[in-house]
């Protein structure tokens, strides 16, 4: 099946939304998309997870936001060292990750995952993620002013495979 783009609108937007985080065979989809056509709308996570083409066309830039600054081609490749992105395909990627040190810092040094369940009991894990929520709104807010004042560019990298 081909890839298909189509416009995120204020329509929209709740549905999408809770169509990206509907996990075939644990969750149900969203059918029929106001924008996005006829069908049953669901995560692509273990289809198309770090998808490897082109993210924009046109002359504009992609924002990213990513858990890590590692972006593997496909959900069932991330443990294979030999398989990369393709880096022509980055070129207008503005990839938006916690730096190494922002991670570190973090009470169980990692960024929460699903294997939290099993080492965390309820409460230890909402104060974790709710720690974690509130240091990301300090690094939302850095962006925000480096997009509003430049201050901070001298930071940023060119993406490259890692």
């Amino acid at each position: 099946m081909a890839t298909v783009a189509h416009s995120l609108t204020i329509e929209n937007l709740e549905d999408v939304m809770i169509a990206s985080g509907s996990i075939p065979l644990v969750l149900e989809g969203v059918r029929d998309i106001s924008g996005a056509g006829r069908g049953l709308h669901w995560d692509g996570g273990i289809t198309d997870y770090h998808f490897d083409m082109p993210f924009h066309s046109g002359d504009g830039l992609v924002l990213y936001p990513h858990f890590s600054a590692a972006v593997i081609p496909g959900w069932f490749d991330k443990k294979l060292p030999w398989r990369r992105v393709n880096l022509d395909h980055f070129h207008n990627v503005v990839l938006l990750t916690p730096s190494p040190e922002f991670v570190a810092d973090l009470s169980y040094g990692k960024i929460p995952d699903r294997s939290d369940f099993q080492k965390l009991d309820y409460d230890s894990r909402v104060a974790y993620w709710q720690e974690v929520l509130d240091k990301s709104k300090i690094m939302a807010d850095e962006f925000a002013q480096l997009v509003a004042t430049g201050k901070g560019l001298e930071n940023i990298r060119r993406f490259e495979d890692r």
